[in-house]
């Protein structure tokens, strides 16, 4: 992991966790901290000089540019990777991809929104790896999943020096939509056929309203933090909301502040089937941090580790693993995770619905 460079608050985070994972769960098990530094070039130095001392299994790297280089170069050894990484292309016998998979969690939302009976389906991504990730995994579902090929797909792209909130009125229709409203109360006022009470009873159902109808059933939103309450600010200030339209977010919403009202009946996938407060509390009175959702998963994966130790280092395929904070198995060089469909309500975040392992 890094422990050095502009990546090692990831390698700090592992650390921690590993940490906290032997307090609370003594093991046989002995970990040896090798740094990458945060470069290709760093990570295969480390693994050689771990080679050296005996070692034969490995948790990380984190990043999957590093874990492909790490892939390529030590295939022929007789060592196994358990990699943190989310790239699938990087899996193997030898190189088991850990992270949180793109493809099953959108195939979640997917899954979910085809039993709504959604048509139009806004993706917001960012001009990035992860973004293009996002993208191909929604284009792929549509393919595969039935009734997804009479849903029309529309992407929205973030990248830098934007205007952003130019864009987004443009992208909402905001103006067209506002006409359309005015319109619509225009020709109940001329109605020669209403009475002037039902004139009033209709147009009850306009009051406090900005705009008319909305041009997408459903929008989700691969973005956190800052860029991504920015972005939800934007849409509701062009009467785009929960309460006109189906906001979900992808599992990077996990790590954000959503105590905003403007997340208020929003949804987003996670992997973790609890919200852990006590390992919260207890994590943050011994590291003076929140623990990130890589915190939770780690913690689950070492006890994989542990088996897979005790097992005469044999992981068994498609056996569910059952761990604290989430459950998962693996599949050809992947461990997938089961997805939670999580809703914020109330400042509360509450299990929606779930995408149980064996229809991933």
């Amino acid at each position: 992991v890094p422990l050095s460079g502009s990546k090692s608050f990831a390698g700090e985070i592992v650390l921690n966790t590993i940490r906290y994972s032997i307090e609370k769960r003594p093991t046989k098990l002995k970990f040896k901290i090798y740094d990458t530094k945060g470069t290709s070039s760093g990570a295969i130095e480390a693994t050689n000089k771990a080679v050296k001392d005996g070692v034969r299994v490995f948790i990380g790297p984190i990043f999957s540019d590093v874990t492909k280089v790490l892939k390529e170069t030590f295939e022929n050894k007789d060592l196994i990777f358990f990699s943190l990484s989310t790239d699938a292309s990087n899996k193997s016998k030898k190189m088991i991809v850990t992270g949180q998979s793109p493809d099953d969690q959108i195939k979640c939302i997917a899954k979910n929104l085809v039993d709504k009976r959604i048509n139009r389906i806004l993706l917001i991504h960012h001009d990035d790896k992860y973004g293009d990730v996002v993208k191909n995994s929604l284009l792929n579902t549509k393919k595969n999943l039935n009734y997804m090929d009479q849903v029309e797909l529309n992407f929205f792209k973030i990248s830098k020096n934007q205007d952003l909130n130019q864009e987004i009125k443009i992208l909402s229709k905001f103006e067209i939509r506002k006409e359309k409203l005015k319109s619509k109360i225009e020709n109940i006022n001329k109605s020669k056929v209403l009475s002037e009470e039902e004139k009033k009873e209709r147009l009850k159902q306009f009051d406090r309203k900005l705009t008319l109808d909305v041009p997408f059933d459903s929008i989700i939103i691969a973005s956190e933090g800052d860029k991504l309450l920015e972005i939800l600010s934007h849409l509701a200030f062009y009467d785009i909301n929960s309460n006109n339209t189906i906001l979900y977010g992808t599992s990077i919403w996990e790590d954000s502040f959503k105590k905003d009202k403007i997340y208020e009946n929003t949804f987003f996938v996670s992997n973790l089937k609890n919200e852990a407060f006590n390992f919260k509390k207890e994590y943050f009175e011994i590291f003076e941090k929140t623990p990130r959702t890589i915190t939770f998963q780690l913690f689950d994966l070492i006890e994989i580790i542990k088996d897979f130790q005790d097992s005469e280092l044999k992981l068994p395929e498609d056996k569910i693993y059952m761990g604290e904070f989430g459950n998962s198995f693996l599949k050809d060089g992947f461990l997938h995770r089961e997805t939670v469909i999580k809703k914020i309500k109330n400042e509360k975040i509450i299990n929606s619905s779930k995408c149980y392992l064996n229809v991933l």
